[in-house]
């Protein structure tokens, strides 16, 4: 019962995140992971040009030379000529932090009475991320929706079968396809 006790109440859990995140940060604002879910908790909260700024920040951290060959000091790594293919690890968040920029992009423009910077700006970002990643059912659900969005009716109906095709029992997907192609979907049991 203890238990229950310490953890924060329904409600203040992303405020209790970013509390914990940010005491993080200001130990090692050097990391990458912290930077980034520093991102989806602004996110979270509505915050999106806060969250823009994570997400840019902690790509711009994961590009880096130093970071990709997992050596922090870059003229280390530049001496040691080390491996050209990134952990794993690496490469899976990158592609995360991708997909979350570009739904935050995405989101902004919405809120900005169309701002075209914002919508190319979240345009590209889609296509870095769909290239990055292109069978997560999710980010190609909301790529197509934003495609739909900016009047590209047939690539966002394609795009909303392939994601259909990739997870047909996901709801976000369920709703790219209803909305894309007017097709009404039904979760399938199997």
């Amino acid at each position: 019962s203890d238990v229950y006790k310490r953890q924060p109440q329904l409600g203040q859990d992303i405020k209790f995140a970013e509390n914990v995140l940010l005491q993080g940060y200001s130990s090692n604002p050097a990391s990458p992971d912290i930077v980034f879910y520093l991102g989806v908790t602004m996110h979270k909260k509505g915050q999106l040009n806060e969250a823009v700024l994570f997400y840019t920040e902690a790509i711009r951290m994961m590009s880096s030379d130093a970071l990709l060959v997992g050596v922090v000091d870059k003229e280390k790594a530049a001496a040691a000529a080390v491996v050209s293919d990134p952990p794993e690890s690496i490469v899976v968040a990158h592609r995360d932090a991708h997909a979350a920029l570009a739904t935050a992009l995405h989101a902004l423009a919405l809120d900005s009475d169309r701002d075209r910077a914002l919508y190319q700006s979240a345009l590209d970002t889609y296509i870095k991320a769909q290239q990055l990643n292109p069978t997560n059912e999710v980010l190609l659900a909301n790529f197509a929706l934003f495609l739909k969005e900016i009047g590209r009716g047939d690539e966002s109906t394609k795009l909303s079968q392939r994601a259909h095709a990739i997870n047909p029992n996901h709801p976000d997907v369920m709703r790219a396809v209803s909305e894309c192609s007017g097709d009404m979907i039904v979760a399938s049991n199997g």
